[in-house]
């Protein structure tokens, strides 16, 4: 294409970038309308005590803000410092989420890699994100709303990697590469991988790739926690004799929340 409608497509992706931002905010605040539900607690618990990686393709921040509400680990609960893998710079210089005050002499927690970027990391949007820093932006305090968080006006888009088939030119900024290698390497160091809700669709090239170059080893446990049975196409899409697939938490009602209390207890 001629460069005059790459940049108004890249005008147009900056804008859907900050529209995805809002979408999910309005979901998250119709959910957090409810209780944080307790099987996400457990969850989070299990994860901190066993300092899991965690690996998701999502945008929102529900985990963060359940996160927050942990405060059997910690008073103030677990914060962004504790789990995210790179650190940020607080778009507020009066937020502490990223001082370390706390925790260094903690041992490791769980580990929360978002390997498509999240709502609230903010950069300026620039076509050559370099080594260009990335703003914490709050935006997960929903269910216990704290006003020193409130984001307001700012010039920054959201850091996040589009669904589309070919995202490599996506993955040019240097954090995101380099949590897609710490996810890799966590992945070939995995003694069991349990897949949640996530289909592995066929035009879902970077996903295939990612979990065929970096698996563990011959038959490591990979179990589908979905409503229903994709074992079939798992194997298709993955290595023959490297995952041993299992769907011991496949049913076609509240599969995460069963096996959420599965794992706990």
């Amino acid at each position: 294409m001629a460069e005059a409608e790459n940049l108004r497509n890249r005008a147009l992706f900056l804008d859907l970038a900050s529209a995805v931002r809002e979408v999910l905010l309005d979901s998250m605040r119709k959910a957090a309308q409810r209780p944080c539900p307790q099987w996400l607690l457990s969850l989070i618990h299990y994860w901190e005590s066993t300092q899991a990686q965690v690996i998701t393709l999502n945008y929102d921040t529900l985990v963060e803000s359940a996160a927050r509400l942990c405060t059997q680990v910690y008073s103030a609960g677990l914060l962004p410092d504790r789990y995210y893998p790179f650190p940020m710079t607080p778009l507020r210089r009066e937020w502490e989420e990223f001082s370390l005050r706390s925790y260094k002499s903690d041992p490791a927690s769980f580990r929360l890699f978002k390997l498509h970027g999240s709502i609230n990391w903010l950069y300026s949007g620039s076509v050559s994100p370099g080594a260009e820093t990335v703003y914490y932006a709050a935006l997960d305090d929903v269910w216990r709303p704290s006003p020193v968080l409130e984001l307001g006006v700012t010039d920054k888009t959201p850091l996040i990697v589009p669904p589309v088939a070919e995202k490599v030119v996506y993955f040019q900024h240097p954090h995101v590469r380099g949590m897609w290698r710490e996810a890799a390497a966590a992945v070939k160091c995995a003694t069991r991988v349990f897949c949640l809700g996530y289909s592995l669709p066929d035009l879902d090239i970077t996903m295939r790739f990612f979990l065929n170059r970096n698996h563990p080893g011959n038959s490591t446990p990979f179990l589908l926690v979905d409503l229903r049975d994709l074992s079939d196409h798992f194997r298709e899409m993955l290595p023959q004799h490297v995952y041993d697939l299992d769907s011991l938490y496949v049913r076609p009602d509240d599969p995460v929340p069963t096996f959420a209390d599965r794992l706990v207890h």
